[in-house]
């Protein structure tokens, strides 16, 4: 992310981590703050697979 970007509670995130964990404990804060559109992609590769198939 640049710098000066700031994200906006309609942008799509899309959260993962090493094990996915944190990712759901990261995408429950982030819903609890009001940010709508979350994918929750679980483990680094489960997010790889989830970008290189689009």
């Amino acid at each position: 992310m640049m710098a000066n970007s700031h994200l906006g509670k309609g942008d799509t995130l899309v959260v993962y981590c090493a094990s996915g964990m944190r990712a759901r404990q990261a995408c429950d804060i982030l819903h609890s703050l009001g940010f709508s559109d979350i994918v929750f992609a679980g483990t680094l590769s489960a997010a790889n697979a989830l970008i290189t198939a689009q």
